[in-house]
């Protein structure tokens, strides 16, 4: 999208803010304006062939083809695997690969409420301003991958990057006492071990709170 590099370029010199194309890249914004025209692409492609496989479904049944029939089938099933692909992508975070908001509004909650009891973890990282001012936006991302590489550890717990620095955990499988179990040993594993970055070392800790919910 070196269009829209341009276009933002032109607009942030209109501004009189000054910047370059290497921070752009640097922080995934040709990655997300890929991945947008790539899901647009992915989904003209799609309702083409969903309305190729209807067109040749129809004539099949008027012929009573059975061997068409068959093989359009084969083609829904591929297509079908191809829109959990390209849905599984819709709902996930770029930077950390967990679940992003969209997923949470979406898939989980319906009508703003959960279908099912629970327990709902609220988390965020402490100070994380100060590493993006001293270390830079490079090191903080490294941060929040890791942060949610190691939150997705958990099994029965899915993640979910609410924003910026905040993270979810959501689980209709585990207790209260063993998410909160589980989030102290790993504050805990944090203050023993420093996170370094191109001869920087820090600490990162997290702030979170636990709690029940009801269906």
């Amino acid at each position: 999208p070196d269009l829209y590099q341009d276009a933002f370029q032109s607009k942030l010199k209109d501004l009189g803010v000054e910047t370059n194309l290497d921070v752009l890249s640097q922080n995934n914004i040709p990655v997300i304006l890929d991945k947008i025209l790539k899901i647009q692409q992915e989904t003209k492609a799609g309702s083409k062939m969903l309305q190729e496989n209807i067109d040749l479904a129809t004539i099949a049944i008027d012929n009573k083809d059975a061997e068409a029939l068959s093989s359009i089938k084969e083609h829904m099933i591929a297509l079908q695997e191809r829109i959990n692909s390209l849905e599984e992508e819709v709902y996930i975070d770029d930077l950390t690969k967990a679940y992003n908001r969209k997923w949470l509004f979406d898939k989980i909650l319906v009508d703003d409420k959960f279908e099912k009891p629970g327990v709902l973890t609220f988390l965020d990282l402490d100070k994380f301003k100060v590493i993006n001012d001293t270390y830079g936006h490079i090191a903080g991302d490294k941060v929040l991958f890791l942060i949610s590489n190691v939150l997705r550890k958990l099994d029965g717990v899915e993640v979910i990057r609410f924003g910026g620095d905040e993270f979810i955990m959501l689980s209709f499988e585990k207790d209260l006492e063993h998410i909160e179990s589980f989030l102290t040993k790993i504050n805990e594993g944090f203050k023993t071990k420093s996170f370094k970055f191109q001869g920087h070392t820090f600490k990162v800790t997290l702030s979170s709170g636990s709690s029940n919910f009801e269906a």
